[in-house]
């Protein structure tokens, strides 16, 4: 990390020393892939202000397989004090899951780690809260792609069923 923009960090937030410390141990961490930049943040109230964001992916397991979940998180000035705001901010060809308990419509996380937020919290154990909870039930899967075939038997006779493969509610991002 920059000198110069260790020095953007410390005009934006009020505990320099524990939100460098927390960024640098997420930003190494193998549970994520995750960049800091600083971004405009829009209220609902329709103000906006610089933060800190962490963007990238939350790494889970899913049924055996690895996904990678695109997630924000935005530090207000008063972190670690306050809880940090964390969106799943789903790619082009994802939807949130509808029945995520722990993601809103929006991708805003509804987590109880976020919710009992305690100053003594940091960025790494919500990062395992998050792919624990993410892995048992994903917030985005795949869209359906008009590009979807399907599977056919061609020795089947044209009473037989054809079987069909949907891609619809798979989780994307497989890394390996």
């Amino acid at each position: 990390m920059s000198k110069q923009f260790s020095n953007g960090i410390e005009k934006m937030v009020v505990q320099q020393y524990l939100v460098l410390r927390d960024v640098k141990q997420v930003i190494s961490s193998s549970i994520s892939h995750l960049i800091l930049k600083i971004s405009p943040y829009f209220y609902n109230n329709g103000i906006s202000v610089d933060l800190l964001c962490l963007c990238g992916t939350v790494s889970i397991q899913h049924k055996g397989n690895r996904y990678n979940i695109p997630v924000e998180i935005w530090l207000q000035k008063d972190y670690p004090l306050v809880a940090p705001v964390v969106y799943v901010k789903p790619t082009f060809d994802m939807y949130i899951a509808s029945a995520s308990g722990n993601v809103n419509q929006d991708g805003l996380v509804v987590l109880s780690y976020l919710e009992s937020w305690h100053h003594t919290n940091n960025l790494y154990n919500l990062l395992r809260v998050m792919s624990e909870s993410f892995s048992k039930s994903p917030p985005v899967y795949a869209k359906f792609s008009p590009h979807y075939k399907s599977l056919s038997n061609s020795n089947a006779s044209s009473s037989g069923t054809a079987a069909s493969v949907s891609l619809s509610n798979i989780p994307l991002s497989i890394t390996h």
